[in-house]
């Protein structure tokens, strides 16, 4: 049975767009303007930096009250774990898969309640097979555990013949290539610059991705 395994953020939901909505929403409560939503951003760096080390650097910048740990708490509770939507086209190519009898699943780094609560307010859960999310499994991407284990939850363990879908070059098109995967690079409008490996495929959108996918099913 054919398994395709896909990054969470910015891959099937818009993260970047949900931290910037919630980047602007906090500007306007602190009074910090435009200035302050793109430091936000770039202290976030898409969402790669620690929530701890980020938040840190926003409660000194900002003069927060409240320890870093209440101030993460905070956030993943009404931030952007409940902001997420899912990328354009994506439920509808999810749905097609799932009528052609793929095996869909979810391979993320991050917490077990943001990354859980991101694929039930975006309408992912009803269409995927299974999951992996790092903090439950004890393994982060790029680690080929956590493709295994996630490709076991599907039901369909043989990564050989597996496709992956994702933005970033070295969590997920460098720790699926190590296993073997068909890879499929969502550039997000950058250039790649990785010289020790290389994606099968580069596309723009998650829909361009499936359309592979499915041209390319074993």
């Amino acid at each position: 049975m054919p398994l395709l395994l896909c990054d969470l953020d910015n891959t099937l939901v818009d993260r970047a767009a949900a931290f910037r909505g919630w980047a602007e929403e906090f500007a306007t409560r602190t009074g910090g303007g435009d200035d302050a939503v793109r430091w936000l951003i770039d202290t976030d760096r898409d969402g790669m930096a620690p929530l701890d080390e980020v938040f840190s650097a926003i409660r000194e910048r900002f003069g927060l009250e409240g320890s870093v740990q209440d101030l993460v708490d905070g956030y993943l509770d009404v931030g952007v774990p409940r902001r997420v939507t899912s990328g354009p086209g994506v439920i509808d190519v999810l749905a097609r898969l799932k009528s052609d009898s793929w095996k869909v699943g979810v391979v993320t780094n991050g917490r077990l309640s943001a990354q859980t609560l991101k694929m039930e307010v975006s309408g992912l859960m009803p269409l995927l097979d299974g999951w992996a999310i790092s903090e439950e499994v004890g393994v982060s991407k790029p680690d080929p555990a956590i493709f295994r284990v996630a490709a076991e939850r599907c039901g369909a363990p043989d990564l050989a013949t597996a496709w992956m879908v994702g933005d970033d070059p070295a969590s997920d098109i460098g720790g699926a290539h190590a296993l073997g995967m068909r890879t499929v690079w969502m550039s997000r409008g950058r250039i790649w610059d990785e010289p020790a490996f290389r994606p099968d495929f580069t596309v723009a959108t998650f829909p361009e991705a499936v359309e592979l996918a499915l041209a390319g099913e074993p």
